[in-house]
């Protein structure tokens, strides 16, 4: 509630007199309360009440048509938040007991004085004050949140709306050792503190957190104030935060404008949008929404020629040349000075770029290493500080590959060594792919790149060298018989084969052993 607004105060007296002291008293004890209507019984009071609906009841004890313990029954029926004070002679104290069996607990008794009056009205004005601030607050919350509690009318229907980071922007789903540091700079900070130091005394406002661990929304309720303060207060705010909060930038962002409660949700979303496409990585600022702010600035592009030469030394193996390209592109973003969600997101494309043409980092690996990276950006105190983390998750993308590679050449050489020993018999790519788990083609592709040829043509190549020999050390031999021996039942389909490869058929390569040892 805003001190400047007066609680409302109802009087049940049957006593005119008695009455009139009592309201006198109430409004001579300087505090923020107004008698706003009295009645002199309880029946009366319960249609007075009804209709003004106070923040507190004085009642008396014994009164005609209804006493006070009936009214007290009925208010805390139909109102249990209301605050009553009996108001009771010595000789009714066992009727005062009875009402706090009710839940009163304040009692003063008659005749009246003022200063145990005001002692009474300052502890109403604390716990009322301490309910108003935590009701107010739960409604604006639900403001901020997009569930606004339409039917609930608080009294400060004017507020200026700020949204405070401090460090970067963090990740949707921070981890807790990150959501721990926040909280821990947060208490260290104490910004209720530097509020009292920066508002006016008859300022309230609440603080409210956001979905982020590193961000609160600051409503300030707006009387007595101009448009034109706001700007002030926010930088005035800003660097006192920064003085409580040295490791981290602060960012305050803000409309410029003092809003309406309906207005409140429409400007979070504005202010969310806002700081996160305005928030520079290590740089504190206050940021104005304004309709330019507004609209998403386009992403970071990467030229065709530069992403030529990382594909280049990529394939090359390069790692040296790859690194310095990489920081030099990163060094060029710095210099512009990106925002950090358009950082993030050029960062993104890169490392993805990268693992489409390395291809063997699992996604959730690859997943957990971009989110510790944005995790780290979070608290970080410039862009270059994430550089050499960004090398990192493209080097593990290329250790991978590289220890694949081995991998893979290890199999390759494997199957190699199978085909020797194995090609007499009836074996097939599809034989050999079940074998070792592939596919024929990554079958196919791989052994080309380490053997310089196809599987079948490495077969067939072992196949026909054995098929030489047997004809050369064994000129009379059957060349069906040869054929057979080298894995071919068919000895047409033999001769065919044996002809592609040497350019003669078996008989006419045997005439051509017996010529040459005569």
């Amino acid at each position: 509630m805003s001190k400047l607004t007066k609680y409302r105060v109802v009087v049940v007296e049957d006593e005119h007199k008695i009455r009139r002291n009592v309201v006198q008293k109430i409004e001579d004890s300087g505090l923020p309360f107004e008698v706003v209507g009295t009645a002199s019984n309880g029946l009366e009071a319960l249609t007075i009440i009804h209709s003004l609906q106070p923040d507190v009841v004085f009642t008396d004890i014994r009164m005609p048509k209804m006493d006070g313990l009936a009214l007290i029954k009925q208010l805390r029926n139909d109102n249990p938040e209301i605050h009553i004070v009996i108001l009771s002679g010595y000789s009714e104290f066992d009727y005062a007991k009875s009402a706090m069996k009710l839940g009163v607990r304040d009692y003063l008794l008659k005749p009246l004085k003022l200063e145990t009056l005001v002692d009474c009205l300052s502890n109403i004005r604390t716990s009322l004050e301490m309910n108003d601030s935590i009701t107010v607050r739960n409604i604006l919350t639900s403001d901020i949140s997009g569930y606004p509690s339409e039917t609930i009318a608080i009294r400060d229907e004017e507020f200026i709306v700020f949204l405070i980071c401090i460090g970067n922007l963090c990740p949707p789903i921070p981890a807790l050792s990150l959501t721990t540091i926040f909280h821990d700079n947060w208490s260290q900070i104490r910004l209720n503190d530097i509020l009292r130091s920066s508002l006016q005394e008859n300022d309230q406002w609440w603080i409210i957190d956001e979905k982020t661990p590193n961000q609160k929304f600051l409503l300030i309720s707006a009387n007595n104030r101009q448009p034109r303060d706001i700007i002030h207060l926010a930088e005035e705010i800003k660097q006192k935060l920064l003085d409580k909060s040295p490791l981290h930038p602060v960012n305050l962002c803000h409309g410029g404008a003092i809003i309406q409660r309906s207005d409140i949700w429409e400007k979070a979303q504005a202010l969310r949008f806002t700081l996160n496409y305005e928030l520079s990585i290590g740089i504190s600022r206050v940021i104005t929404l304004t309709n330019e702010s507004n609209s998403k600035k386009p992403p970071i592009s990467i030229d065709p020629l530069l992403r030529n030469k990382i594909t280049s030394f990529l394939q090359s193996g390069e790692k040296a040349l790859l690194k310095q390209e990489i920081f030099h592109l990163l060094h060029n973003w710095d210099r512009m000075k990106y925002p950090q969600r358009l950082l993030e997101i050029a960062i993104n494309q890169l490392i993805r770029n990268i693992h489409l043409q390395t291809g063997k980092l699992s996604e959730e690996e690859l997943y957990q290493l971009e989110h510790r990276l944005y995790e780290k950006l979070a608290i970080s105190t410039n862009f270059p500080s994430i550089f050499e983390d960004v090398w990192g998750i493209i080097e593990r993308m290329l250790t991978v590959k590289q220890d694949e590679d081995i991998r893979t050449q290890e199999l390759m050489h494997q199957i190699a060594e199978y085909m020797k020993s194995n090609f007499t018999e009836f074996i097939n790519i599809e034989d050999i792919s079940q074998r070792y788990h592939f596919t024929p083609a990554y079958l196919s592709k791989s052994f080309k790149k380490y053997y310089g040829e196809a599987p079948l043509k490495f077969l067939i190549k072992l196949r026909i060298e054995e098929a030489k020999r047997l004809i050369q050390e064994h000129p009379n031999y059957d060349i069906g018989k040869i054929g057979e021996i080298v894995g071919y039942s068919d000895q047409h389909y033999f001769s065919r084969i044996f002809k592609n490869s040497t350019g003669k058929s078996p008989s006419e390569y045997r005439e051509l052993v017996r010529e040459t040892r005569v």
